[in-house]
């Protein structure tokens, strides 16, 4: 019974990821493959191909529908490990048209998510006890996720070292270019402006001090991977450090927010797991 209950568990919890991870990767795939009609630079895999076959309408027709197929295999069927394969390849694609389109957008962690969920169909799926498949399946995505992070930590410290926590003094510049594209036709885009730039100069040491903070969150960001209450802590870590970068410059880096808060925060599980309680309660 308490296998039972440990499969079931298990089971809700992948769904409740995956479920809407699918909806919104197909979302975002899609969207983007869209707004794609020409290539100024090649990049990815358009470096190894002329990716202007991909923009022939019949070709273009043919990616949509292997990518609603693809979706369509992976949530319905047993073919796990062709369908997560096949999403890998479709995203590393249309990411590379996306990049040769001109557009950086660090969707990369979306091809990586991807063949991490197929390793872990291709290497526990096999097994007779399934709760190798049911952890990892969960497990490795969370780790790209962190590796991601701790190697943009050490990314920081290779191109500028310590010297980035006392970038304080250019955030104003980069506030007002981050910003101005969302506000210049606002009258209200010189009051937003100021009131940041005003506080980022009047606390300049706090700014130093929540840099210095943001880069020790990312460097031992893997620590995530030490048990479940490490992996909430570091999510909602990371999460505030991107709320902070939106709220400063306007920029969501929603390839790495969405994988963030569905596979290490989870909050469609807690609802459901709260929802089954005040159910038993009430019975």
């Amino acid at each position: 019974m308490q296998l039972d209950n440990k499969t079931i568990s298990y089971s809700i919890e992948w769904k409740c990821i995956i479920i809407p991870y699918l909806f919104l990767n197909l979302l975002n795939l899609s969207g983007l493959l869209i707004g794609i009609d020409m290539i100024t630079i090649n990049r990815g895999v358009c470096l190894l191909i002329n990716c202007n076959i991909f923009l022939l309408k019949g070709l273009k027709a043919t990616l949509f529908f292997l990518l609603f197929f693809s979706n369509f295999i992976f949530l319905f069927t047993k073919y796990k490990k062709t369908s997560s394969l096949l999403i890998a390849l479709l995203a590393f694609i249309i990411l590379s048209l996306e990049e040769s389109y001109g557009v950086q957008s660090r969707t990369g962690i979306t091809v990586f998510i991807w063949l991490s969920i197929f390793f872990a169909y291709f290497i526990y799926g096999k097994n007779k006890n399934k709760f190798g498949l049911y952890e990892n399946r969960v497990k490795l995505p969370i780790q790209v996720i962190l590796a991601c992070y701790t190697l943009a930590g050490i990314s920081k410290l290779q191109t500028t070292g310590l010297s980035w926590i006392y970038s304080a003094k250019l955030m104003p510049l980069q506030i007002v270019k981050s910003n101005q594209t969302n506000f210049i036709d606002k009258m209200y885009f010189g009051e937003i402006i100021n009131n940041k730039v005003e506080f980022i100069m009047q606390n300049e040491t706090l700014v130093i001090i929540l840099l210095a903070g943001a880069l020790l969150i990312e460097l031992t960001s893997g620590l995530g991977m030490i048990n479940k209450k490490m992996r909430l802590l570091y999510a909602f870590l990371l999460l505030s450090m991107h709320i902070g970068i939106y709220y400063l410059f306007q920029i969501a880096i929603t390839p790495f927010i969405v994988p963030l808060v569905l596979f290490m925060i989870n909050p469609l599980y807690w609802v459901c797991k709260i929802c089954i309680r005040l159910r038993l309660a009430i019975q």
